[in-house]
């Protein structure tokens, strides 16, 4: 008896833990996938959001190197772009 007892309580905490956890995880994941969808549907100010962290990231300066507000800008929407999965069909 006070195995069986001892083994359920076990699993009780267990699967408490799992749940919190698969909880937290997914209320991440969603507030992930909202701010994604934003960004899908609300191109101008992406393209904005791009151009302002962009022009802050080429202004920053490592020791005497520089990136310049053009590859700041570059690697940004690189950034925004694997972000969103956002892809270009070149056509012929």
């Amino acid at each position: 008896m006070l195995l069986s007892l001892g083994t359920a309580v076990l699993h009780l905490r267990q699967t408490r833990i799992s749940t919190t956890h698969e909880s937290r995880i997914s209320r991440h994941a969603v507030g992930y996938f909202n701010l994604v969808d934003f960004f899908k549907t609300q191109p101008v100010f992406t393209l904005f959001l791009v151009l302002a962290l962009g022009h802050l990231l080429g202004r920053l300066r490592l020791g005497p190197v520089s990136l310049g507000p053009v590859a700041g800008v570059l690697f940004v929407g690189l950034f925004f772009g694997h972000l969103t999965g956002a892809s270009v069909a070149l056509s012929a």
